[in-house]
């Protein structure tokens, strides 16, 4: 009876790890999903960085690991006949007890972790696709990796149009080709036939500033950046070179459309067809990583995809011609300005 038992618990493992996966991949698919859906169902938040503030939580298990390390390796000596008796072979056992303490304890660690964190992971990673919140690209000052080059690559060549909105484009075009160049100048050398349309600061803009007082977005931004208005013309100047190259081996309906908007930067942009990359506007360009976050432009509930678009198009429509820059840029006369943020009325 009790080697029936054995054989039939055999056969329903094998079922289950053998022949539903491969048999009948459509229905157990359809279970798996089922399963992950229900899992994720009462999902409403996910935490992210849980791991900060937790020193004291840290310290508490690295002393319940020495201590079931050295419980263990107590077990493994008692078990060892006369472990301390001065043989050659009696070294060797103490050290192999000593490695199987740690690494027992360390596998019993590392298996606690893992399922303690699994849960927390699953219903993290389906909150964020969810929401089409799709991955998290790093740009390293320097030189980009050729992981996110690629990326970008694909990207661009699955869309119809891309549109860019940045400060100078000074790490996306300015810099050249290279892998140490501009992060989109080689992708838009070899794919000519995807439009683009280019927004950059506008060069004098004296739109006010919105948190300064009595000082224009220009001169904020000059003063963010640590730069005077002629550096901030020639970063702008060097993008618009390398535009003028990029150009001249595209057709006239995938030109690289460049306009300036007024308004003080927040954010930078990519804007594709199925995504876009969003990331922080760090006045100190090509000194710090910079995140790119990439939101699909579909998901299975809204996405904010539509709005970074749609601010894209506003700034757009209400933004002046590369000429009208141009013609207007010949001369400075801001003054890099260092003020307090104007106080917020409570």
């Amino acid at each position: 009876m009790f080697a029936a038992s054995a054989l039939i618990a055999v056969i329903v493992f094998a079922i289950v790890s053998l022949v539903l996966p491969f048999r009948f991949k459509t229905l157990t698919s359809k279970w798996i999903e089922q399963a992950r859906s229900a899992l994720l169902s009462r999902c409403q938040y996910a935490v992210f960085c849980s791991g900060e503030g937790k020193a004291g939580e840290r310290l508490v298990k690295l002393r319940t690991w020495g201590i079931t390390a050295f419980a263990l390796l107590v077990i493994f000596l008692v078990s060892i006949d006369k472990p301390f008796q001065d043989h050659p072979s009696n070294a060797s056992r103490v050290g192999f007890a000593i490695l199987g303490a740690v690494a027992l304890t360390a596998a019993v660690a590392f298996a606690y972790e893992m399922g303690r964190a699994f849960l927390p992971w699953v219903h993290g990673a389906g909150l964020l696709s969810r929401f089409g919140f799709r991955a998290l690209w790093v740009l390293q000052p320097g030189q980009p990796s050729a992981a996110l080059r690629d990326g970008l690559a694909a990207r661009v060549r699955g869309s119809s149009r891309v549109l860019i909105l940045d400060v100078t484009g000074q790490d996306l075009i300015g810099k050249g080709a290279g892998p140490s160049g501009g992060m989109l100048y080689d992708t838009l050398t070899s794919m000519t036939s995807v439009p683009v349309n280019l927004l950059l600061l506008q060069p004098e803009s004296y739109s006010p500033d919105p948190e300064q007082r009595r000082a224009t977005v220009f001169q904020s931004v000059l003063a963010e950046m640590d730069i005077t208005p002629q550096n901030f013309m020639r970063r702008i100047r060097a993008t618009l070179d390398a535009v003028q190259t990029l150009n001249e081996s595209r057709p006239e309906d995938a030109r690289i459309d460049v306009r300036f908007y007024s308004e003080k930067p927040s954010f930078r942009s990519i804007v594709f067809d199925e995504s876009v990359l969003v990331a922080p506007w760090v006045p100190r360009e090509s000194t710090f990583p910079t995140p790119f976050l990439e939101v699909a432009q579909s998901a299975a509930d809204p996405t904010l995809y539509s709005a970074f678009r749609f601010h894209f198009a506003r700034l757009w429509v209400a933004s002046a011609p590369k000429q009208e820059v141009a013609a207007k840029s010949h001369g400075f006369k801001s003054v890099v300005v260092r003020r307090a943020p104007a106080a917020v009325a409570e």
